[in-house]
Order: C-alpha cells, then sequence, then structure tokens
C-alpha cells in the first residue's frame, strides 16, 4: 500500500500517515497513533518486534480504522494484541484485510 493510497482508506487517521518514506517518521505515526488507541507501550514494542515499522504501522491503522467504523467497541490495545497473536502464528494476513477495506468502500481496482 502507498501513503497515497492510505490518505483514501484511513480517513480518520489521516495525521498518523507519514510525510515521507524515513523509518524514523514510520516510527513516530506508529506510537502517535498507538497513544490514541491507549495501546500499552510494552504491547507496542512488541508490535513492532513481532509486525516490524511497516506493518505496524499498517496495523494500527487498521485497527484505528475498525474502531471508528464502530467494530471495536471497548478495548483496541486488546484487539491490536489478537492481531500480533495471530501474527505470531501467520495467520495475520493484513494484505487481506487492507484489500477488504478497498472492497467496502469500493476503491478495488
Amino acid at each position: 500500500m502507498t501513503r497515497k493510497e492510505a490518505h483514501l482508506l484511513f480517513t480518520s487517521g489521516r495525521e498518523f500517515i507519514p510525510a515521507t518514506d524515513d523509518h524514523q517518521d514510520w516510527i513516530i505515526a506508529a506510537c502517535d497513533i498507538g497513544k490514541k488507541l491507549n495501546i500499552n507501550p510494552r504491547l507496542m514494542a512488541k508490535g513492532f518486534e513481532t509486525l516490524g515499522i511497516e506493518q505496524m504501522l499498517w496495523g494500527l491503522h487498521i485497527v484505528q480504522w475498525r474502531v471508528t467504523e464502530g467494530m471495536i467497541d471497548k478495548n483496541a490495545g486488546a484487539y491490536f494484541n489478537g492481531m500480533l497473536r495471530k501474527a505470531q502464528t501467520n495467520e495475520l494476513d493484513l494484505d487481506r484485510t487492507i484489500w477488504g477495506i478497498r472492497t467496502e468502500m469500493g476503491l478495488r481496482n
């Protein structure tokens, strides 16, 4: 996914889409969205370790999108923790989730 496409998909979290491809900007953006979602810093560290920088950022955007859409009622951190558990067993497919969001929004090519 490109940053341009992220602006289309994740309108509620646009301020957390980095302006550059610099890894430091991506880490800062991920940390900022994690703070907004009230995700525990230890869980954030585990996320970076498990997912890497790029997937971490897009994973958090997916969580933010689901919160905004009313799909997560109570605890974004618990949802994110579940994503990390899936990632650890190779069951997490962020590309498929992003494809589903594209489809839902009518942005499929």
